[in-house]
């Protein structure tokens, strides 16, 4: 997947196909040619061996343009578990990254996180304070208003979840936004599994 332009081409044209929730956008609207350059900048990312925070964050301010909001925080899924947990949120301080460290998403509580994995799709919420989907003390903490769970997922399984809001404004997140996010996080996922990978690979070889 490293490859040609082509490659990725190819890849991208796959999500979209595969998903029942993208749509042509609108015009002006990001395009698969932005969805693409964004996601080689990915790439580049980890052929230069960054860390992996470095790839998550720059995963979270990528999909932040696409979708033109404001914040992301990314969860990854553990596999003891299979719950989510907070890796990094942007725009990132020493305070806020040490917040979504401690928390887990995919609780019997938490209903929005299940309904993401349930549907394999964008989940949206308008009203996160007093939605049920939501855990509503987590939405007070972080001034939520409206929010968007959009799941990353390789060969079915959901390997991570970005959630995106505009901190304290609300957010329409329209279908087409919806779709582009999809198809990024797709992408996204296969991405951040590789460097999964090279980070364990690099480890066992010191």
């Amino acid at each position: 997947i490293y490859g040609r332009s082509g490659t990725l081409t190819g890849m991208a044209t796959i999500v979209l196909d595969a998903s029942p929730e993208t749509r042509e956008p609108e015009s002006g609207a990001p395009g698969l040619p932005q969805v693409l350059d964004c996601f080689a900048e990915v790439i580049e990312a980890i052929d230069s061996e960054a860390a992996l925070d470095e790839i998550l964050h720059l995963v979270a301010r990528k999909i932040c343009m696409l979708v033109e909001c404001s914040r992301c925080g990314v969860y990854l899924k553990h596999s003891d578990t299979g719950l989510y947990r907070g890796q990094v949120i942007e725009p990132s301080d020493h305070g806020a990254e040490e917040r979504i460290r401690r928390l887990i998403c995919g609780t019997v509580a938490d209903r929005l996180t299940q309904e993401v994995l349930a549907t394999k799709a964008p989940v949206l919420v308008r009203d996160a304070a007093n939605d049920r989907r939501t855990v509503r003390s987590i939405m007070q903490m972080w001034g939520v208003r409206s929010i968007l769970g959009v799941p990353m997922i390789v060969r079915e399984d959901v390997v991570g979840i970005l959630y995106l809001d505009n901190e304290a404004a609300p957010h329409a997140f329209t279908a087409e936004q919806q779709a582009v996010a999809s198809t990024f996080a797709h992408l996204a996922g296969i991405a951040i599994q590789q460097a999964q990978r090279a980070v364990e690979l690099r480890a066992n070889l010191h």
